[in-house]
């Protein structure tokens, strides 16, 4: 019967199910009528763990990968993604945040510092530079010219430590060094 709908019972199961969908309405209608709108979010990011792919929308939830996205920006990472630390879980599989599971992470917000450093660097770098998260250095990405760069976990000085970078390479281009793995400005000073 439709007066025994519930819409609120039906838009929570459908928000667990499917968290890749940012707002979900019903209409109901007599004499057994529900029609229902589902607005989708779109995967910006694919967050490369090696065994695991997340996608992330513009806002930073985290979305389970359905089918093939085209032209998504890759981070290739040893760890998932950090999470906001306010973030509210969005379906019952993620109110366990140490589940080893993949879906655990669905419909979280990944750190909102983290994911504007990511917008900024897309912005600034080169399409040959490969963005990178590592477990200890953090952030970062593949330089062109041959060598990782690190800017750390914490990126509250982010602005500061792209222009010590920039002021690295000078540097490095007046005097021939040619660094052979990694520059890390995680610490600026």
């Amino acid at each position: 019967q439709i007066v025994e709908f519930d819409p609120v019972q039906a838009q929570r199961a459908l928000s667990a199910a499917f968290p890749e969908l940012a707002s979900i309405e019903f209409q109901i209608g007599l004499p057994a009528e529900v029609t229902i709108q589902v607005v989708e979010r779109q995967p910006v990011f694919a967050w490369d763990k090696g065994d695991q792919i997340y996608w992330m929308d513009a806002e930073g939830v985290i979305l389970p990968p359905r089918g093939e996205a085209q032209g998504l920006i890759r981070i290739e990472s040893n760890i998932t993604p950090p999470l906001a630390v306010s973030s509210q879980p969005k379906t019952e599989v993620a109110e366990n945040p140490a589940s080893d599971s993949p879906t655990a992470l669905w419909g979280r917000h990944v750190d909102g510092l983290v994911l504007k450093a990511i917008n900024d660097l897309v912005f600034r770098l080169s399409p040959e530079s490969n963005l990178v998260y590592n477990s200890i250095y953090g952030l970062g990405w593949q330089d062109p010219r041959g060598w990782e760069v690190y800017i750390g976990k914490n990126l509250e000085n982010f602005e500061q430590k792209l222009t010590v970078y920039e002021s690295i390479v000078e540097y490095f281009e007046k005097t021939g060094i040619h660094p052979q793995e990694l520059v890390s400005v995680e610490f600026i000073n």
